[in-house]
């Protein structure tokens, strides 16, 4: 895409620059039900000045004014890992955003620029896009989606989206089963989507989304988003979860993956055992890890 269409697609976007984001804290909460900010996410919840549709797996780039002018050269990639209507009828995307050094740490002190009450503070923001092809989950009747880390900012709007169909056309086939893999180094980071996850699990009547998360050597007292979720203390087995997965499923099966490069190449290797089934292998743009990753 040239620098003129990007220009045009921004100037719609933010037409008279009065998009606006609201940037808080993700809290953790322990098994005591203690509340504490995360230090290292945010949720940054984002509203075009026109509507925005914002699908499975699409992203966002980001540039905030109150950072600097040269902020508005800087290219930054978010998806939007799930999105709502605000009480005015306006659509609402958020982003999970790691913190991490340069433009996500200046981003992060924001609260502290304006008074560090470490209380949401709503910015003005350009915003282009939503960019990326969204993926075909109306196609297939099982989902297996494989998120590391904050890979999972990608792969939670892509099980919203199985639920909106559903919700919006009762009397079209829905997926059958979604099952979702996430392995993560602190259990403290289910907080990233703790409370998108129990919303979703509440409105499967049907029983059919399945949360399975791998938490490598951590011992924290964790908080779980729901009876339905299973937490394992262990790295997660790629190639026995798609064995067993691909033994039980019936129908088409789109596979999809935001995780770290080692877990990307099992993925692969693991799907090509199954040339004769019906499988769709995707793998989302930005990933942890990648050099195209926001810091």
């Amino acid at each position: 895409m040239n620098n003129l269409t990007r220009v045009l697609r921004i100037t719609y976007r933010n037409v008279r620059l009065t998009s606006t984001a609201i940037i808080q804290n993700v809290v953790y909460a322990d098994l005591e039900e203690s509340r504490t900010p995360l230090s290292d996410a945010m949720h940054i919840h984002i509203q075009p000045t026109r509507p925005c549709n914002f699908r499975g797996g699409q992203f966002v780039y980001l540039r905030f004014p109150h950072l600097g002018w040269n902020s508005i050269f800087q290219t930054h990639p978010f998806y939007v890992s799930w999105s709502y209507k605000d009480k005015q009828g306006g659509d609402i995307g958020v982003c999970i955003v790691e913190k991490k050094r340069g433009f996500t740490k200046q981003l992060a002190l924001v609260d502290t620029v304006t008074g560090g009450s470490n209380k949401p503070v709503k910015v003005k923001v350009l915003i282009e896009g939503p960019y990326g092809k969204r993926l075909p989950v109306e196609r297939h009747q099982n989902i297996l989606l494989f998120a590391t880390g904050i890979g999972i900012a990608g792969l939670t709007s892509v099980v919203g989206e199985v639920f909106q169909n559903r919700h919006q056309h009762q009397h079209r086939q829905a997926a059958g089963r979604i099952t979702l893999f996430w392995e993560l180094n602190t259990g403290r980071h289910i907080a990233w989507a703790s409370d998108f996850w129990g919303e979703l699990l509440t409105q499967d009547v049907d029983r059919k989304l399945r949360i399975e998360i791998y938490i490598k050597d951590d011992e924290s007292r964790i908080q779980i988003p729901g009876a339905r979720v299973q937490v394992h203390r262990k790295e997660m087995p790629v190639e026995q979860l798609i064995q067993s997965e691909m033994r039980s499923n019936k129908g088409s099966t789109l596979m999809c993956v935001c995780a770290r490069d080692a877990i990307c190449v099992r993925v692969r290797g693991a799907a090509a055992d199954y040339p004769d089934r019906l499988l769709d292998l995707k793998e989302l743009e930005f990933r942890p890890g990648t050099q195209k990753t926001s810091g």
